[in-house]
């Protein structure tokens, strides 16, 4: 059962609200949404920084990168005090300075060894992938096509850290 909007909820998404597509109805929709984000990179951190503005409730973020100086001009979700930081913290903090209404879960792990549970547990609900490197795409793509679901999506974008 979707909760009514509190006073807050409505001023903040009044613009979703308005639109006939989203309404009310649609909005409450989005806040119980999940979304599992892999990679907190050039298109995952806009992905995550959207996806939490809009309100969807719970955002879960897999990364085992640090952020780097030389992410910030196109990593918009992390600012020069995130340098250093693991890049699910940074994302994490930024969305939820944005956004109350947003639960953000934590992965810090290298994508081709990822826990397969994450898509099994049921904290995140996944469905059509975005993926901008191909060998992310052969180890995630069983997972996904597996668990396709109406308000589910997967942003992937993945720059996995030197092994060296």
């Amino acid at each position: 059962m979707l909760r009514a909007l509190t006073d807050a909820q409505i001023e903040r998404y009044s613009r979703h609200i308005i639109l006939k597509e989203v309404g009310a109805k649609g909005q409450k929709k989005l806040l119980n949404a999940k979304v599992l984000i892999i990679g907190a990179g050039g298109l995952g951190a806009p992905a995550a920084m959207y996806l939490g503005a809009a309100g969807v409730g719970t955002i879960g973020i897999v990364d085992a990168d640090e952020v780097d100086l030389s992410n910030l001009q196109r990593q918009i979700i992390h600012a020069t005090e995130d340098v250093g930081k693991p890049k699910v913290t940074s994302a994490r903090e930024t969305i939820e300075k944005m956004n109350p209404d947003v639960k953000v879960n934590t992965y810090h792990m290298m994508t081709k060894i990822y826990d397969r549970s994450l898509f099994k547990a049921g904290d995140e609900i996944v469905g059509p992938a975005i993926i901008n490197q191909m060998d992310t795409t052969i180890v995630i793509e069983p997972d996904c096509i597996a668990h396709v679901n109406d308000y589910g999506v997967i942003v992937v974008d993945i720059h996995e850290p030197d092994e060296n």
